[in-house]
């Protein structure tokens, strides 16, 4: 069903074509000019942009939606309570150890990664995950399916469909200022890829500025099928 979510994203997406230009009439000593002028301010903001960085890592670590243990992970998973965006699991972990609850993942379609200790720990910090960590979603997911026959259900009237496929999106404040123009603009759904892009996390969340709570959002196996 998802991968044929995917197909008919393509094939709304085929009706509508957009086109932008863009052009830049400064000439070279003009920005010579500009770039002179604002060396000394950068010299200046350097040792605070350091710390800036430093703190937005640690957001975008956004371990306050993170749940931690093999035993902790799977009891989410059983009661269903709460959205889980992906399942982190160690290269070196023992599998069979592990089955029932690749198992449920595999059976609620949460995608599991396998990641070597380093990137593991370096996004953990301290906590004692042991091999296992799940990313708790901060908003749900609309279901593929029916959001696209929503989107089709308006082919044809006053309100045309308008939906947006983002892929390979991996900056969480990038996606979520693509969210909260995507509400300005009048988009009727997202569809996100599930691998190697961003989720509904709560730095998205926070960035969106409250445009997940009108834009629909759903996940697909991949956008270009």
């Amino acid at each position: 069903m998802v991968h044929d979510a995917g197909d008919a994203v393509e094939r709304l997406a085929s009706r509508t074509a957009w086109e932008a230009d863009c052009g830049n009439d400064d000439d070279e000593e003009q920005r010579s000019s500009i770039h002179t002028l604002l060396a000394p301010a950068v010299l200046l903001q350097s040792k605070p942009m350091t710390s800036n960085r430093r703190k937005r890592a640690a957001d975008d670590a956004d371990l306050t939606n993170t749940i931690y243990g093999p035993n902790a992970v799977l009891e989410a998973l059983r009661a269903g309570r709460r959205q889980i965006e992906t399942i982190t699991i160690l290269e070196s972990a023992r599998m069979e150890r592990l089955k029932p609850l690749i198992d449920l993942a595999r059976e609620k379609g949460v995608p599991v990664h396998r990641v070597p200790r380093l990137d593991l720990d370096r996004t953990l910090g301290d906590v004692r995950h042991q091999g296992v960590a799940a990313r708790i979603a901060a908003a749900r997911y609309a279901d593929a399916d029916r959001l696209l026959d929503q989107l089709e259900s308006r082919l044809g009237t006053d309100d045309p469909p308008l939906a947006l496929g983002l892929d390979g999106i991996e900056d969480p404040r990038n996606m979520g200022s693509i969210l909260r123009t995507a509400e300005c603009a009048g988009v009727h759904g997202v569809f996100i890829a599930e691998r190697r892009a961003v989720g509904l996390t709560s730095v998205v969340a926070k960035v969106a500025a409250g445009a997940l709570e009108y834009v629909p959002v759903a996940r697909v196996t991949n956008l270009v099928r």
